[in-house]
């Protein structure tokens, strides 16, 4: 579920937390006091303190471009237990967010461990060609985990991104040693 707000909100975000964010886009500058909307005050964690061993973090942020680079993206995380209300909000390197983007939970079982693992992905749509976005990933009790993310050219024009991948190789016991060169 997208919800589009008609008036920016006040997020009450660390210094740290924006300009790291907002780095890869330029310097921003949030003021202390925008106007809020009633559903995107509610997109935001409550003011309660939760308790870190019952409420696990995002973990595992990642994005990944979604059919259309120019226009979509998927943001993704994990967690080891089901949250609740796992979500993204969306807007501009200048700290207006404008969507909530409600995440679909999927979960597996980690073959090596045996532990269930809880993946939520964030589909968004209709994003502006070649054009920066602030996005942060949340759900209910946790910290949001905030970063920005540039929507690749319309067309045939050059587009630079980075791709990260572990590789991770496996020998038994039965296997013979490589052979000396």
């Amino acid at each position: 579920m997208t919800t589009h707000d008609s008036e920016p909100f006040n997020l009450d975000l660390s210094r740290r937390k924006l300009l790291a964010a907002a780095g890869l886009g330029g310097a921003a500058v949030v003021g202390a006091s925008l106007p809020r909307t009633a559903e995107a005050e509610a997109a935001l964690p409550s003011r309660q303190v939760s308790d870190p061993v019952a409420t696990p973090p995002v973990a595992g942020l990642h994005l990944q471009f979604g059919a259309d680079a120019s226009s979509e993206m998927v943001v993704s995380w994990h967690t080891l237990q089901a949250v609740q209300n796992p979500r993204v909000i969306l807007g501009h390197l200048d700290g207006k967010l404008e969507q909530t983007v409600e995440a679909k939970a999927v979960s597996y079982t980690d073959a090596k461990s045996g532990q269930i693992v809880y993946a939520y992905h964030a589909k968004l749509g209709g994003l502006q060609a070649d054009f920066s976005y602030l996005y942060g990933a949340m759900h209910d009790g946790a910290e949001p985990e905030f970063a920005t993310f540039r929507t690749s050219p319309r067309g045939r024009a050059p587009l630079t991104f980075t791709s990260l991948a572990t590789r991770v190789r496996r020998r038994s016991a039965r296997s013979s040693p490589r052979p000396k060169a």
